[in-house]
């Protein structure tokens, strides 16, 4: 279950969710870094989308 407090982002061009639990292994990218860290040149692990290309979920 997930934390209320854990911000969920949402690639919008395939619907990858970052969350940072899980962090991204593929990127290299350890559980616990928020989105907000991921650094700038970060990109959907499935489609290579920008960063900017996400979008924060709303609960």
């Amino acid at each position: 279950m997930l934390k209320p407090d854990i911000d969920l982002f949402q690639c919008t061009t395939c619907f990858t969710i970052y969350n940072q639990t899980v962090g991204d292994v593929v990127a290299g990218i350890s559980p616990g870094v928020p989105f907000n860290l991921l650094p700038d040149n970060y990109c959907c692990p499935v489609c290579e989308g920008e960063k900017e290309n996400y979008i924060k979920m709303v609960s």
